[in-house]
């Protein structure tokens, strides 16, 4: 588990040790809107040659007033896409390692990366070129923010999934080791009841107070996708209910190319450190 409060992250921890009498449920401390945090996370994970199966990137906040990090990101985006993103990339050599010498249950179980985006992507167009930070949003809508990265994140992950179709699956330098692929995926996890839309948009929250999911339902498509045979997955698909649905509204007028996908693709790894 990775939390950026360490209090809470541990009130988590222990919640899940008590409802699963499972012991092995490791904190680690890290803010995702930091590249440094990010960084210093994963060199941790390297130090303890630790080899990760699966990654969800589940981190997201609604700030309603704009702000900027310490890098000078501005915190939503840094938070909901780059910060994300950055990890990702950091951990990809942690993902394509197996140590386990049975490659048939490796394909099976997979090693996944799963962007948990939302729903409210379904009305926002994908910002590329211009205003890739919302610095021109006036007045500023942390909300519509955050619904441009949900989208940003879904077409990210498409990008992600058509490389990872294209690159060869060679043998690794150890011989115990393999470069897996990698698949990767979105979901929606519903319109779940959460402290962040409550404290983000109470209005809305109200008006269908009796109309969302429970955190259990919520979590139900990501503990899916986490548990599924790999070969099941729609790569870069957009998962809801545990079926993987359509990414544009008819009317939305929200369609992009590949070119584009690939386009802030490049555009986020520029703004992240250089190793």
């Amino acid at each position: 588990m990775v939390c950026r409060n360490k209090e809470r992250g541990e009130a988590a921890r222990d919640e899940i040790i008590r409802v699963t009498k499972n012991t092995n449920v490791e904190l680690e401390e890290a803010d995702l809107s930091s590249m440094r945090s990010i960084r210093e996370f994963v060199d941790r994970l390297k130090a303890a040659n630790v080899t990760v199966d699966v990654l969800v990137n589940n981190a997201g906040v609604m700030l309603p007033e704009k702000s900027t990090t310490l890098e000078g990101f501005e915190t939503n985006f840094a938070t909901n896409l780059l910060g994300p993103f950055y990890l990702t990339q950091q951990l990809l050599p942690q993902l394509r390692l197996t140590t386990s010498g049975n490659d048939d249950d490796d394909d099976r179980v997979g090693k996944k990366v799963i962007f948990v985006s939302s729903g409210g992507m379904l009305t926002e167009k994908l910002v590329v070129d211009k205003d890739l930070q919302c610095s021109l949003m006036n007045p500023y809508d942390g909300t519509r923010a955050y619904a441009v990265q949900k989208r940003q994140q879904v077409a990210i992950c498409e990008h992600w999934a058509r490389l990872e179709q294209e690159r060869p699956r060679e043998p690794a330098l150890l011989s115990s080791s393999r470069n897996q692929q990698v698949t990767f995926v979105t979901c929606h996890p519903g319109w779940t009841s959460t402290e962040g839309i409550k404290n983000a948009m109470p209005s809305f929250f109200n008006a269908f107070k009796d109309k969302w999911r429970t955190l259990r339902e919520g979590a139900d498509t990501i503990v899916f996708l986490v548990a599924q045979d790999a070969r099941e997955i729609v790569p870069g698909g957009f998962y809801l209910d545990r079926n993987p649905q359509k990414k544009h509204l008819t009317w939305a007028g929200t369609n992009y190319s590949a070119e584009d996908a690939e386009r802030l693709f490049q555009k986020c790894a520029e703004l992240c450190p250089v190793d």
